[in-house]
């Protein structure tokens, strides 16, 4: 069975669809059951995590000769959800359009504000412009890195305002003064690390919709 080293900016979205197979077919096969073990979501790789490829399975379709048929391969879209905030608040029922790679599209948040779309699985980057203040937003699809990596903590807590850059440098004085806010901020331990309790609450935050909690209270009875 082949196998794929998963490179920068890949999934098992924009891999299977390379390989001409719909998503669930690799990432729900035997030979993957360590990846998906591993890693939990088939859209947060890791550069150089293992991909086993199926072997393709001809598919037969009996037709009476003579005739003219036509066959359409099954389209295999990935789908982009998005949780847009405006401070603590979610941009709720605003109005957006987003480049993707020179294709325009458009269409409003819902109450949650979370931009639902479809997008080719081999997309790499869309250019987000939303709401009456024209915010805009450069957004790298496939990208984000698992939570165990220093990349992956790198670009969540970012993502979430707290800027401390991408990629998978070490850990540097920027990194652990935003660990120390965002530690502060949502009432955890303040270690300065990526430690288990951070890392889970950034997942909880950054991975998954709902809403952001106020901040610790400060003040006395």
């Amino acid at each position: 069975m082949p196998v794929h080293v998963v490179g920068d900016g890949e999934c098992i979205s924009s891999i299977a669809f390379a390989y001409g197979f719909a998503p669930g077919t690799i990432w729900n096969d035997a030979a993957n059951s360590g990846l998906r073990e591993l890693r939990g979501d088939p859209n947060i790789l890791a550069p150089g995590d293992e991909v086993a490829i199926p072997e393709r399975t001809p598919k037969v379709v009996p037709a009476p000769a003579g005739a003219r048929y036509t066959f359409r391969r099954k389209g295999v879209p990935a789908v982009l959800r998005l949780q847009l905030f405006r401070g603590d608040k979610p941009r709720a029922w605003e109005r957006y359009s987003i480049d993707i790679d020179g294709v325009i599209l458009s269409g409003e948040t819902d109450q949650d504000g979370v931009l639902t779309l479809r997008l080719p699985p081999d997309a790499q980057a869309g250019e987000l412009l939303i709401g009456d203040d024209r915010f805009r937003a450069r957004i790298l699809f496939g990208r984000l890195n698992p939570i165990d990596t220093v990349a992956g903590v790198r670009a969540r807590l970012t993502n979430l305002g707290f800027p401390c850059g991408f990629g998978s440098d070490p850990i540097d004085d920027l990194l652990r003064g935003q660990l120390e806010r965002f530690q502060e901020r949502f009432g955890l331990p303040v270690t300065r690390e990526a430690d288990d309790a951070t890392r889970a609450k950034l997942v909880a935050l950054h991975d998954k919709k709902g809403d952001l909690p106020p901040p610790p209270s400060t003040g006395s009875a």
